[in-house]
């Protein structure tokens, strides 16, 4: 199996879009003629000697036009047989962080027993075209080319289909074959390790009024999973059976976090603050899960439009939902398409966790932009929208315009921030 890689390149091909549409059957074909101008050139000159010819009578126009019928026959003939190869497209990985390099692999291969011929590959990333060479194959050959990709911004990456465009001997004409070959890749947002957010146990710490930390109860023996908590190793059982066994606890006055993110666009002074304010949700909500795994993390938006909540209990899922989460420059009519990817990681919010029956109630922080309401009038507002059983003990401001900071305003702290990298140590309070 041959195997080649290639870079991005600005210098793209105009997107074919007739070949777009997605195919109802995995793998349907389509093909398609396209005259290259050198080819026009030939029929518009073999036209014009054999129009010319009978007032002429020059037999050099008569030879002319002759070859140029006999061009263009041989042409169409000789392309009616396009490359055999079958093409798929897998990502090396199913996610990608925001300019983190990362690879789609096209593979091309022929099951034949009649060698297929050289073509050239056109895959479709996005609003972007990428030409691959395909060499001949033989029967069973393959060849991988390796595209090189680096996302700019969180979302999802769609690419396909793949055109195979081959063509005769002499460049009159091209025929495209589009293979109806998918694959994605979720980008999702920037975030950054918070290793020391869980592991401080003063009641008293900022990090334990964020994530609920009380009394835990011994529950069960499991596993030992990277990010657990060593001194929670059953030593015993890991003797006993060869592999890393660990205690597992839970916390019986806080059993989840509630982490809301304002996504009314208008409280943030531009795209930079939303994003932000995205990569931090991400980043506090998949600490808490990796490091402890027995606390479910409930994720919220709410703006004008509406309010979307939903549960995770692993940080992989949680993170595709963050992905997901409309851009602030979604226009109106790309919104409902942006809100449809996030309700597939989501539950309704009459699903949304509740402690009816009892008197603990969830720590909640809510992040917002700098450019945010009276802060009474923000979390009357979210609680409004939002029927959560918690106290908003917490309020993080994405503010560019200020330096980082930490404050108390009545029963509540303030976190300015404005540099992802300060998240840290204001954490830690």
């Amino acid at each position: 199996m041959n195997t080649t890689s290639m870079s991005t390149t600005d210098s793209l091909a105009p997107l074919w879009s007739s070949f777009r549409r997605p195919s109802d059957n995995n793998g349907h074909q389509n093909r398609r003629y396209i005259i290259t101008p050198v080819g026009w050139t030939v029929i518009s000159l073999t036209a014009a000697s054999a129009l010319a010819y009978p007032w002429t009578h020059w037999y050099e126009l008569l030879v002319m036009a002759v070859t140029g019928m006999l061009m263009l026959v041989s042409g169409v003939v000789l392309s009616l047989s396009p490359s055999r190869c079958h093409a798929t497209l897998e990502p090396e990985g199913k996610q990608l962080s925001i300019q983190d390099a990362g690879r789609i692999v096209l593979t091309a291969s022929n099951p034949h027993q009649i060698n297929a011929l050289a073509a050239e590959a056109i895959v479709t990333i996005d609003d972007r075209q990428y030409h691959c060479a395909i060499p001949s194959l033989s029967k069973d050959a393959a060849h991988q080319v390796a595209i090189d990709i680096v996302p700019q911004r969180r979302g999802v990456i769609h690419a396909g289909p793949v055109l195979l465009r081959s063509e005769d001997p002499m460049g009159l004409l091209h025929r495209f074959r589009s293979i109806s070959t998918h694959t994605t890749i979720t980008v999702i947002p920037r975030t950054i390790p918070l290793s020391s957010l869980i592991h401080n146990r003063d009641s008293n710490d900022l990090n334990t009024r964020i994530t609920g930390i009380g009394i835990d109860d011994f529950h069960d023996l499991r596993t030992y999973n990277q990010g657990d908590d060593p001194r929670h190793m059953h030593w015993k059982a890991t003797a006993k059976t060869g592999q890393p066994i660990t205690r597992q606890y839970v916390t019986g006055n806080s059993p989840a976090t509630v982490l809301i993110l304002d996504s009314e666009t208008s409280h943030y002074r531009d795209e930079d603050e939303f994003e932000l304010a995205v990569s931090v949700l991400a980043s506090i909500g998949a600490a808490m899960l990796t490091q402890r795994r027995e606390h479910p993390v409930i994720i919220c938006t709410s703006n004008s439009i509406r309010s979307t909540i939903s549960r995770h209990d692993d940080s992989a899922s949680l993170l595709e939902a963050c992905a997901a989460i409309p851009r602030y420059d979604d226009a109106q009519p790309q919104h409902a398409t942006a809100e449809n990817a996030f309700n597939q990681h989501v539950s309704s919010a009459d699903h949304a966790y509740a402690t009816p029956d009892s008197n603990d109630l969830s720590p909640i922080m809510l992040i917002t932009g700098g450019g945010h309401p009276p802060i009474p009038v923000l979390r009357k507002t979210i609680h409004q929208r939002i029927p959560m059983n918690g106290t908003m003990d917490n309020i993080l401001i994405i503010d560019h315009e200020t330096s980082s900071s930490l404050s108390v305003q009545a029963t509540s702290r303030i976190i300015r921030l404005s540099e992802l990298n300060d998240l840290p140590d204001l954490l830690k309070g």
